[in-house]
């Protein structure tokens, strides 16, 4: 008796429907912690590259704001544990629009304007967008996360 051999395409398409699926699944605890930390500190750089020479660049600006907007993207693609799925988009939206506050600071930086960078920073404490994300990793932390120096005050 012969037995029947599927054909090598239809293997490969049920291998492709498996990854796929695979894909869209959610990270455990552990690897989101990881991936919160990992995209943090790619922030974090881009902050510190910013401020360079103890001046603010308008190039660096316009670099953070970049990378804020690509932190929020991987965040929200990675599929946060269904736990803290709603924390984690508040923490992509606050970073989002945090990127979108950096403008004033991009421009004062292109126009030297140090009067103007000094009152940004000065009301950075008070950043909606800043407290946002803090309060929803906040909130992560007390639920038992450890997402490093996002959760920290």
């Amino acid at each position: 008796m012969r037995r029947y051999a599927p054909p090598v395409w239809l293997a490969a398409a049920i291998l492709l429907v498996w990854l796929l699926a695979g894909c869209g699944g959610r990270l455990s605890k552990a690897e989101y912690e990881t991936k919160v930390r990992t995209v943090w500190a790619g922030v974090e750089q881009a902050f510190r590259v910013m401020n360079e020479g103890g001046k603010v660049h308008a190039d660096g600006v316009v670099a953070a704001q970049a990378e804020l907007r690509d932190a929020a993207d991987e965040l929200e693609d990675a599929g946060a544990p269904e736990k803290v799925e709603e924390l984690n988009r508040e923490i992509a939206g606050g970073m989002r629009q945090l990127s979108e506050d950096l403008e004033v600071l991009r421009a004062a930086a292109a126009r030297s304007d140090q009067k103007a960078i000094d009152e940004f920073y000065g009301g950075l404490g008070q950043n909606p967008a800043l407290l946002k994300i803090m309060e929803a990793a906040e909130e992560m932390k007390f639920m038992g996360y450890d997402l490093g120096s996002i959760a920290e005050e």
